[in-house]
């Protein structure tokens, strides 16, 4: 079990605990975790508590990828499961997600986050709209919660380190593109513990997670996330215009225009909730992917304007996979 981790002490001592706990009722398994340079005392808590008890590696000013990927190096396995330092997981948690991958024959397996008791209505939300509500095949699963076959994850070459983020729903396309095959099952289940509590936090950590939009698919080609945004963006515009020149009284231009806007955050709650299954809250949902979808023309933006980066030590601290 790999876990990365950056100042993140407040957090980690519970976190790294349950962990170990996990590895050792399994029996034959290792945590390894992997500290990013960190200095607020995470790396003088884990050499003083954890000891020899666990693999602790120190990589300074590393992508979350790259210190994932040195991680999974460290030991020889027959499977490898990446958890974040943000996360509790269940003593069974190893024992589980063993059980489930031989049992269905999969490749890999995870799921989307369980959320702690005092979660903000923002995540909530969120995570009930994009949480399928039954197991099943998959594209995608969060890197902070998913373990797969040790040859698969090497054959394909471990998670890309070129990436500011969208590493895991990289990793997850090339195990796809190699036959593998991705089983979501809320067996496999851990809770975060680091969540937005306010829709300034939301639209960050999106723009955030949208750094990495044009790396984690073929490059020959658009994803439909992208897509979506453009669109959003198009008839934004138009609804900008509409309202500043356009023909029609007031209400009636300010009408027009904001159904214009929510045409594709529709479209989004639509399909995420006919479509995959997830829970339908009528203005919240349309509110956030509103946001959702804001974020990821500015995060487009970003790329295109300024070649965004994200300094790597701030990478792995603020890394959350996104939730789709």
């Amino acid at each position: 079990m790999v876990m990365p981790t950056f100042n993140r002490r407040d957090q980690v001592i519970e976190c790294v605990r349950k962990a170990h706990t996990a590895t050792r009722y399994y029996g034959n398994a290792k945590l390894v975790v992997v500290d990013n340079g960190s200095t607020d005392g995470t790396w003088e808590w884990l050499q003083a508590e954890i000891g020899t008890d666990a693999t602790l590696l120190r990589h300074a000013n590393r992508s979350i990828s790259s210190l994932r990927n040195a991680g999974a190096a460290s030991e020889p396995s027959d499977y490898v499961s990446f958890v974040d330092s943000d996360c509790l997981v269940p003593a069974d948690y190893v024992t589980k997600a063993v059980d489930v991958l031989r049992e269905v024959d999969a490749t890999m397996v995870g799921s989307m986050y369980d959320l702690p008791p005092d979660v903000h209505w923002v995540e909530e939300t969120w995570m009930r709209l994009n949480c399928p509500p039954r197991d099943g095949d998959a594209s995608l699963l969060p890197g902070g919660n998913m373990m797969l076959r040790r040859h698969a994850f090497d054959a394909v070459g471990g998670f890309n380190e070129s990436l500011i983020t969208g590493e895991d729903a990289e990793l997850c396309s090339r195990i796809i593109q190699h036959g593998g095959r991705i089983f979501e099952t809320r067996r496999v289940s851990l809770i975060h513990l680091r969540n937005m509590n306010s829709l300034t936090g939301f639209f960050k950590k999106q723009v955030w997670h949208s750094l990495g939009m044009l790396g984690a698919r073929q490059r020959d080609r658009l994803d439909r996330v992208t897509l979506m945004s453009l669109a959003h963006l198009a008839l934004s515009l138009v609804a900008l215009g509409w309202i500043a020149v356009g023909p029609g009284a007031p209400s009636v231009r300010a009408l027009g225009s904001g159904v214009l806007i929510l045409i594709v955050p529709t479209v989004a709650v639509a399909y995420r909730v006919l479509l995959r299954g997830g829970a339908f809250i009528p203005l919240k949902s349309l509110l956030l992917y509103t946001i959702y979808f804001y974020a990821r023309i500015w995060g487009l933006f970003r790329i295109v304007f300024t070649r965004a980066t994200v300094p790597r030590g701030v990478e792995t601290q603020a890394h959350r996979s996104e939730v789709r």
